[in-house]
Formats: structure tokens, sequence, C-alpha cells
């Protein structure tokens, strides 16, 4: 439910790639990477989306492994959580999160949050 609703507030107006998971989201990433080179390339996300409880990888490992790669660390990480308040955010820019919003939130307050490059945002959801 909660990927559908991301997507209705991307999709059309935004390019965006899908992942069930963190670790399916990290081969993506490394898919990516490796076909840079390629002629018909989709080129790198400018911003990521990752949920913190996600299977596999969650959102504090993903952030770290992202990090970790000389070709995408420099790509800014929304970082969703249920957890709110000042401590829950803190945590996750102390992980290396460029921002941090909690669930649920408005249409409205998404539209702060993601990251824009002349109007086009390619995202990892």
């Amino acid at each position: 439910m909660a990927f559908q609703y991301l997507q209705s507030l991307l999709l059309p107006k935004y390019r965006v790639i899908t992942a069930v998971d963190g670790q399916d989201a990290l081969d993506k990433l490394d898919w990516l990477i490796e076909t840079l080179d390629n002629e018909d390339a989709v080129g790198l996300p400018n911003s990521i989306i990752a949920d913190v409880m996600m299977p596999r990888v969650d959102g504090f490992q993903f952030i770290r492994r992202v990090h970790e790669n000389q070709a995408i660390k420099f790509i800014p990480i929304l970082l969703l959580s249920a957890r709110a308040g000042e401590e829950a955010r803190v945590d996750g820019l102390e992980y290396g999160a460029d921002d941090y919003l909690a669930k649920p939130f408005s249409r409205k307050v998404f539209s702060y949050f993601i990251f824009l490059d002349d109007n086009y945002l390619r995202c990892f959801l």
C-alpha cells in the first residue's frame, strides 16, 4: 500500500525505478553502474527513497552500502520510517540519510522532500 502511494505521488511526472527490497535495490544500482557506458543506459538515479524496514537489507544497511560505493555515494537518500520524533530523525540522519520523513505523510509534505534536477527525478522506491 505505501509503495503504491509513493508511486502515485511520483508518476507520471517522474521516472521511477522500483525495487522489492533493499537487496534488490542494491542489485539494480549495481546493474545501472555496470551499464553506464552502454548506448541505451538508463543512468543513475538523482535520488533514492528507502524505508527503514525493508526485507533482506534494511534501510540503515542500505545507506551504509550505498555510501561505501564510490560510484553512487553522492546520491541523496530520503529515509522513510514509521518512527516519528526528533530522536528517530536524528538516528536516520546519523546513519547517513540526507533527510528523514516519518510515515504517514501527506502529498504536500512529501513534495518538499523529493530531490529535483531540472524537474526530472529518477529514484528508487
